[in-house]
């Protein structure tokens, strides 16, 4: 489940005689460099992943589902982890069991029915989060922290001239779902650091895919609406109604939030609180309790839930 990751080994855990002697004897075309504030460094790559040493420490980063396996179109299991963390120990000579990781990538390719575009109008506001969509393949939620990132794998496959193996997925629609974690790792998994050898941890990686789950179904769900159940209702309810439906075929949270933004640079309000109460009271609305959630919500709610429930 893992795709792009960081790491940093600090020169007191290099035991190794002359580490950048050792890089420039494994890389593949590494190049060396001297400048006066990191005196000489050395930089290359492992099937993509990047390397770089110098006299303060080790850093890597890079995509270690690409170093391993023939894409991050495959998903690393706990097993393939650790595996592809010993594989790239192995290809430089250098352990990094005990490097520091300072980003985490957490993701796989959900197959779905539909193009991945048609879901997120079913997603609504996540706490905390602010919502940006790039229309019409990619979603985003952010702080400063933490990403959510949802996109059209095939899209992205094609972009980049890569192809997408049938034997795989066949002709299906491609989802991916990324959680990263981007800063201060530490105060987000309350631990005093994150080592690589902790990622193919039995428990951590369980915690982390929860986490992963967790972090989608926290986003809010926006319903279709089902007024035609009810016995009777008010023309205020009707225009309501109405409204909400308007607003979804729209692509609701995107019109939302870019109205909002709109009131908030004219100055539109009196009270500055009257902007969020405004943006509630449309997100109540949005919830249409009288609806149910769309079948394309269920659709992939259930499959993230079940990649969650069997992930080892």
């Amino acid at each position: 489940m893992y795709d792009t990751l960081n790491f940093w080994l600090d020169w007191v855990y290099l035991k190794e005689s002359n580490p950048i002697d050792i890089l420039e004897k494994w890389l593949p075309n590494p190049t060396k460099k001297y400048n006066e504030l990191r005196g000489l460094s050395i930089n290359g790559k492992i099937n993509g992943f990047y390397v770089s040493c110098s006299d303060c420490g080790l850093f890597l980063s890079g995509s270690l589902a690409k170093l391993y396996l023939p894409s991050n179109l495959y998903t690393l299991t706990r097993q393939t982890t650790r595996e592809a963390i010993e594989f790239l120990s192995d290809s430089i000579h250098i352990n990094i069991n005990e490097a520091k990781v300072t980003r985490i990538d957490v993701s796989t390719v959900i197959p779905l029915k539909q193009p991945p575009a048609d879901y997120y109008r079913s997603l609504g506001d996540k706490n905390y989060f602010k919502r940006r969509e790039h229309k019409p393949n990619t979603l985003y939620y952010e702080t400063e922290k933490k990403q959510l990132a949802f996109y059209d794998k095939r899209k992205e496959a094609a972009a980049k001239n890569a192809i997408v193996p049938p034997s795989l997925y066949g002709c299906q629609n491609l989802l991916r779902y990324e959680l990263r974690y981007l800063i201060e790792l530490s105060r987000q998994f309350n631990t005093s650091t994150i080592t690589a050898n902790m990622l193919y941890d039995r428990d951590f990686y369980y915690n982390i895919i929860q986490q992963w789950r967790d972090e989608y179904n926290s986003i809010q769900k926006i319903k279709k609406i089902g007024f035609m159940n009810e016995d009777k209702i008010t023309p205020k309810e009707a225009r309501d109604l109405l409204f909400a439906e308007i607003l979804i075929k729209m692509g609701a949270q995107e019109t939302i939030n870019d109205f909002i933004a709109d009131l908030r640079a004219n100055d539109k309000f009196a009270d500055p609180k009257y902007y969020s109460l405004f943006k509630n009271y449309l997100k109540t609305m949005l919830q249409a309790q009288r609806g149910q959630e769309e079948d394309l919500t269920k659709e992939l709610t259930l499959a993230i839930n079940n990649i969650a429930k069997y992930a080892r």
